[in-house]
C-alpha cells in the first residue's frame, strides 16, 4: 500500500516537469503556439489564457467554432497581434518582451487544460546568455530536482523495506552474552581452582 502511494506522489510530482512546453523566443518574432484538436475538442471550444491572472486573450466558440481575440485584456498589450486559426493554435506577431510569461489553453466546456506554454523572450543582442538561461534554469535545474527526488524516494524505499527484516531477526542471546568465569572447578578438589587463560 505504501508503495502505492509513493509511487502516486511521484508521478504527481512529474507532472509539472513535463506539463509544459519552454519556448525561448527574439523579441520582435512572430510565435505559433501549436494545439492538435480532436474533432470533439473543437465542438466543445478552447480558450487561451495568458499570464498569472489567466486574462482570456482568444477563443475558439464551442459548435459553431467561431474564432473570437480578446486583444483588450492584459492591459491591451496584444491589440492587433493576436491570430487564432481553425486548429487552436494560437500566433502572436512581434512578440516583446512584455509578452513573456505562460499560455495556457483549455477546453471550455470542461476546464480541463490542454497545454501549457511558457514563453521567454530575449533581443537580439542577449539570445547566447539567454539561451543558457533558458537551459539552466528550465531544463538542468527541473532535471536535478527530478533525479534527487528519484534518490529520496528510493532511499525511503530501500528503507522501509530494509525495516521488517530487521524485526525477524531471532532476538535469542549469543554466546558472548553469558558470563565465562575466569577459573573452573574441579569436582574431586574444592580447594584448588584452575585459572583459565584467556
Amino acid at each position: 500500500m505504501c508503495e502505492v502511494i509513493w509511487i502516486c506522489l511521484y508521478l504527481w510530482s512529474l507532472s509539472g516537469v513535463f506539463g509544459t512546453e519552454f519556448m525561448p523566443v527574439k523579441e520582435g518574432d512572430s510565435v505559433n503556439l501549436p494545439v492538435n484538436l480532436t474533432d470533439h475538442q473543437r465542438k466543445h471550444g478552447i480558450s487561451w489564457k495568458f499570464g498569472a491572472r489567466g486574462y482570456l486573450i482568444a477563443e475558439l466558440s464551442r459548435g459553431d467554432g467561431k474564432v473570437k481575440t480578446y486583444e483588450d485584456q492584459a492591459d491591451g498589450r496584444f491589440r492587433d497581434r493576436l491570430t487564432l486559426d481553425q486548429t487552436g493554435s494560437l500566433i502572436i506577431t512581434n512578440i516583446t518582451a512584455n509578452d513573456s510569461g505562460l499560455y495556457e489553453v483549455t477546453n471550455t466546456s470542461t476546464n480541463a487544460k490542454l497545454n501549457t506554454f511558457n514563453i521567454t523572450v530575449h533581443d537580439h543582442l542577449s539570445s547566447v546568455s539567454s539561451a543558457w538561461t533558458f537551459r539552466i534554469f528550465y531544463i538542468i535545474i527541473p532535471c536535478a530536482a527530478a533525479v534527487g527526488f528519484l534518490l529520496v524516494t528510493a532511499l525511503l524505499i530501500f528503507r522501509i523495506r530494509r525495516k521488517p527484516k530487521q524485526s525477524c531477526i531471532d532476538k535469542s542471546p549469543a554466546v558472548d552474552d553469558y558470563a565465562v568465569p575466569d577459573y573452573a572447578v574441579d569436582k574431586d578438589d574444592d580447594e584448588n581452582l584452575y585459572y583459565i587463560n584467556k
